[in-house]
């Protein structure tokens, strides 16, 4: 009988134990963001369903909550309802049965009760909703020129931006980034150009889920290669938190006014996201008319912890062949290195640190040059800031910072402060003063200014500055040019805008008027 009681005593307890297990709400963590949405690092496994009402917790806090549009088997897409945007680290919870998913003081849409889902394949995209905005602007910038030399300009931009998300109810994203522009000179260098840029133009399947990561097209530097843009493919896998992946194409030419191409890039590289942090390693190789122009391995990585976030992004040069010869035997060679931090300690209160130390990178096209000139553009430097907003009507901001060249007895010291005011009395108005100067062996300088801009409801503003450059060259006489300037912007229906610009400029180095347009909207 005792035997039997135990076995059912033990019974009760696995039945409590399952009972608790399957009322206590799933949890997960904040593994990236993009514009739009909120990324999880677990989904359907960990018990999250399309339609879930989500709650953010910042410091045991809920500071916002979130909608699940997408729920894989391990991560989860999610859209922002209320409250202050997620940060890398923030820890999400699904909202136990009879809670309220609520931060006051605004109450989301109750959460609606679900049975238990069906599985799914890994990278399913069931139920998505298709996402597809942009924008695009035409403007107008010139210049006229009252001086001698007549440096006259006139230039028309067409600018356009297109992002399409979750396309045919899948992970696919399109991304389509242009800029064409049409440039007349007159005076001494009278020329008329064309210049057609394509940043980016790319379909990416799985950016964000799934066990395959492929993208094709003009591949943009930064999110999808940290080396740089190119033309061509790039394939990764996915095991939970790590990526491993390659691409290669061809360089574009930014010099070259059309889309034209210059060497081959291809690269390996190693990514991973975890709660707080994100890192990479790739291992890049450049060539320009089959033999190696480039060989470099570069690292990056961001780390968030409470109030404080470092970066670092290293770029070390593999010399072999003829770039062996050249550096004298030498194998490994740093080529740039930049770290940085942020503290926040409070919603009023931040500061950051810089440094940073930078060579010109040998290439074959610059293989020509003479080691001096690489010498001479090694630079290393470091620069400090602090922005404090004690409330809603005044932010103060300062910087400093101080980069020195190799060969030079003497670095360069640069210098800043603003004082950004938006009155109680008169909320409409906005204004600053603003101050930046640098003192260095070639010259010292100082740049003064003041802006005052008026906000209307319906989403237009008028504004005035101006401001002064005086500066002096070693050994030579002050110089002194200053610029008024009236600006405004006027908000069109269909998210649309017309921004004017008219500038009047006088000194000793330029006298002239400039003048821009701009029209531009958002889809």
């Amino acid at each position: 009988m005792a035997r039997l009681h135990r076995f059912g005593l033990g019974v009760l307890l696995l039945a409590a134990s399952a009972a608790l297990a399957a009322a206590a709400p799933p949890s997960a963590a904040v593994r990236y963001l993009s514009a739009d949405q909120v990324y999880l690092d677990a989904g359907s496994a960990a018990g999250f369903a399309e339609g879930d009402t989500l709650k953010v917790l910042r410091k045991g806090q809920v500071s916002a909550t979130l909608l699940v549009l997408h729920a894989a088997e391990h991560s989860a897409s999610c859209r922002l309802l209320t409250g202050k945007a997620p940060v890398l680290g923030d820890r999400v919870q699904g909202v136990a049965r009879g809670e309220t998913a609520a931060p006051p003081p605004v109450a989301p849409a109750a959460r609606r009760e679900r049975t238990v889902p069906e599985p799914r394949r890994r990278g399913a995209a069931q139920g998505l909703a298709a996402r597809l905005g942009g924008s695009v602007k035409l403007s107008w910038d010139g210049y006229r020129d009252d001086g001698a030399a007549s440096r006259d300009y006139d230039r028309a931009s067409l600018a356009l931006g297109l992002r399409g998300e979750h396309l045919a109810g899948r992970d696919l994203r399109l991304d389509l980034r242009l800029r064409q522009r049409w440039i007349a000179r007159d005076g001494a260098s009278a020329a008329d150009e064309r210049r057609l840029r394509l940043y980016v133009a790319a379909v990416e399947l799985g950016a964000n889920t799934g066990r395959v990561h492929l993208a094709l097209g003009r591949l943009g530097a930064g999110r999808m290669a940290e080396s740089g843009a190119l033309d061509g493919g790039l394939l990764g896998l996915r095991f939970r938190d790590v990526e491993l992946g390659g691409y290669a194409g061809s360089m574009p030419d930014w010099a070259d006014p059309s889309l034209a191409t210059h060497g081959l890039r291809g690269g390996v590289y190693l990514r991973q996201t975890l709660e707080a942090a994100r890192w990479s390693l790739e291992g890049v190789s450049e060539r320009m008319d089959g033999e190696i122009s480039r060989e470099y391995l570069l690292s990056s990585g961001t780390w968030r912890g409470g109030d404080i976030t470092l970066r670092q992004r290293t770029e070390l040069d593999v010399n072999r062949g003829w770039r062996a010869e050249r550096a004298g035997g030498q194998s490994l060679a740093l080529s740039s290195l930049r770290l940085s931090g942020d503290w926040r300690p409070s919603g009023e209160f931040s500061a950051g640190l810089r440094f940073d130390t930078r060579e010109t990178p040998l290439d074959a096209e610059l293989r020509s040059l003479p080691d001096s000139l690489f010498e001479a553009a090694r630079s290393s430097g470091t620069s400090a800031s602090a922005r404090w907003r004690p409330d809603r009507q005044a932010t103060l901001s300062g910087r400093a910072g101080w980069r020195g060249r190799e060969g030079q007895d003497r670095g360069t010291l640069s210098y800043g402060a603003d004082v950004l005011l938006r009155p109680a009395f008169a909320p409409s108005l906005r204004g600053g003063l603003h101050l930046s100067g640098f003192d260095g062996p070639a010259a010292a300088g100082l740049s003064p200014s003041a802006d005052l801009y008026r906000d209307f409801p319906a989403g237009h503003s008028l504004g005035l500055a101006t401001g002064a450059y005086l500066y002096t060259p070693q050994d030579l006489e002050r110089r002194s040019n200053r610029w008024v300037r009236v600006d405004g912007r006027l908000a069109l229906p269909a998210r649309s805008w017309l921004a004017l610009e008219l500038e009047n400029d006088s000194g000793d180095d330029i006298r002239g008027l400039r003048f821009f347009a701009e029209l531009g909207r958002r889809f």
